[in-house]
């Protein structure tokens, strides 16, 4: 239930929902008498099942000391007394929450009161953290010995434990939220929570001396609070969007954490919100980082999330030329584009390209299919670009369709602007021509293996005895199993795995005629005239890894597992 404080804001609560929200705009005896009778009838609707009720402030307004604490169920005069008092200090559009207490779920433990809180003077060093937490793990790591129990102390009487679990959800790059750095706080149940004079400690520390010793279980409830997480990240963008216009440059709630109580309903382990913070989010969460040593470790993905917008404000207005638009399957990248307020120059074979209405400027450029002529091609563009007296505006040039990326690279030398040398995209898209290069490749150093040592044998077949002699004979160059392929294309035109003689003769008669018919096919490669050859079958996983350099420096990489 909550209490608002000379709030305008109107509150669509469900029907039959467990919300209840009362406007109170002064502390009148008749607001305090409409404020009591309200706990009243909320009292008698949870008190079969709940034992006491929480008072704390709501909204936004930071303020100073603790304002949250604890009430019997039958204790209406205290209660009351508390929700006044917060009403009394809280600033107009705040509000004073009451909600019912929730139990911890139990320990699975024989002993409950093992895991004790591990408190901390506010006068402990940072740097001695660390420590402090490795020994607090050894102890825990004695009390598991199988000779705990005879080293138990009896008679010792310790207050039942409960813990909080606070999850920090990130706006990703691309805009997704992602749940993650879960931190835990261990206090005596009755306690009101300071997270000020309590360490930090991992949620697999506290699940475990709470008795979850299945992996699976715990990786169960580590994507339950993940996903619970995003799921209340996703409302908030939700319902500030619904008031504002907010995209991608101008701004959004980057981060958030939530706190959750671990409860049990029914047999299940179930997360509730008992908080959302919107500052300070990663305070506890690097106090933990601090005392692990992975300092930064959780303000990763904020980080990466800030130098995406800042990448993306600086790309606001830019001009950047498109050499080979493709074709649906690229639409969406057209709409980041659009959102991203990018000034788009198209240059694109088909005259009726899906976005031509679309972009800034189009170009017609027929012959782009061709792509033995590249270098021709991109010097037209050049041209085009000057007759339309736009060449000084292009800020950047790329491509959404790969077989262009070598024209584009010719462009971007022409016009003098960052991109990779036309030879090297020339070199990389011919399967070929790169094999024999990395094969002779020298070693960077005499600590390096070579890098032809990481690379499949591969022939050059022009004709019908150009296969008998590389898998048969004197002269075999590889066995069988082989695979057939031409030196471009992609998606796997044109592969095939051929395991005897026979059949790699068969299948080589069979592609030729079949490549012939499209001699202009980009999926093919035959656009850039190309070649078959054989190669050596690799038998295992596939995996594609993707690197981003900026003037020789790395930026990125990636690794995709495609499986066997």
């Amino acid at each position: 239930m909550a209490f608002t404080y000379k709030s305008n804001r109107e509150y669509n609560v469900p029907q039959g929902s467990n919300l209840v929200v009362k406007k109170i705009n002064d502390l009148t005896e008749g607001s305090i008498a409409i404020i009591e009778k309200n706990l009243l009838l909320f009292q008698k609707k949870v008190k079969r099942n709940v034992k006491a009720l929480v008072v704390k402030r709501g909204g936004p307004t930071r303020t100073k000391g603790v304002t949250l604490s604890y009430h019997d169920i039958n204790n209406t005069t205290s209660c009351l007394r508390a929700i006044v008092k917060i009403l009394k200090e809280t600033a107009p559009g705040d509000s004073v929450l009451v909600e019912e207490f929730l139990e911890t779920l139990p320990s699975h433990k024989v002993v409950p009161e093992r895991l004790i809180p591990i408190q901390s003077s506010q006068n402990v060093k940072v740097e001695n953290a660390p420590d402090l937490l490795s020994h607090i793990i050894d102890l825990m790591d004695e009390n598991d010995s199988t000779d705990w129990e005879d080293n138990h102390l009896d008679n010792i009487s310790q207050s039942p434990m409960s813990f909080t679990v606070r999850v920090v959800s990130t706006l990703s790059s691309t805009g997704v939220p992602l749940g993650g750095c879960e931190t835990c706080f261990v206090q005596p149940k009755d306690k009101v929570p300071s997270h000020s004079t309590t360490l930090p400690v991992t949620l697999e520390q506290v699940l475990r001396q709470w008795g979850f010793n299945e992996e699976r279980d715990i990786n169960r409830i580590h994507t339950v609070l993940r996903g619970e997480s995003e799921r209340v990240h996703r409302m908030l963008l939700s319902e500030v969007g619904q008031q504002e216009k907010v995209t991608e440059v101008t701004g959004q709630i980057d981060i958030i954490s939530v706190d959750f109580i671990l409860a049990l309903r029914g047999s299940l382990v179930m997360p509730y919100v008992i908080r959302v913070h919107d500052h300070d989010t990663l305070v506890m969460p690097q106090r933990l980082d601090e005392c692990l040593g992975r300092r930064g470790h959780c303000a990763r993905p904020w980080v990466e999330r800030m130098f995406s917008r800042s990448q993306n404000k600086v790309l606001q207005g830019r001009c950047v030329l498109i050499c080979g638009g493709g074709g649906f399957g690229k639409l969406e990248q057209w709409d980041l584009m659009d959102e991203l307020g990018i000034k788009l120059v198209l240059a694109d074979p088909n005259p009726n390209h899906i976005v031509k209405d679309r972009v800034w400027q189009f170009l017609h450029v027929p012959s782009l299919t061709d792509h033995s002529q590249d270098g021709e091609n991109a010097k037209l563009i050049v041209e085009m670009l000057e007759e339309r007296g736009i060449k000084d505006q292009v800020h950047g040039v790329t491509t959404t369709y790969d077989p262009c990326v070598v024209v584009a690279s010719h462009v971007a030398r022409l016009l003098g602007l960052a991109g990779n040398d036309p030879e090297a995209h020339e070199l990389a898209k011919n399967k070929l021509a790169f094999a024999k290069f990395l094969k002779n490749c020298p070693a960077f150093s005499r600590y390096h293996s070579r890098p032809g040592l990481f690379v499949a044998e591969s022939v050059k077949i022009s004709c019908v005895d150009d296969i008998k002699k590389a898998l048969s004979g004197k002269d075999q160059v590889m066995s069988l199993p082989a695979v057939l392929k031409n030196s471009h294309g992609m998606c796997g035109m044109g592969v095939m795995l051929v395991n005897t003689l026979e059949e790699a003769i068969e299948v080589y008669e069979k592609m030729e005629e079949d490549l012939r018919r499209d001699l202009d096919s980009d999926w093919t490669g035959l656009s850039f005239g190309g070649e078959t050859f054989l190669m050596e079958y690799l038998d295992g996983t596939e995996h594609d890894v993707d690197i981003v350099m900026f003037q020789g420096e790395l930026v990125a990489a990636m690794v995709t597992d495609n499986g066997p």
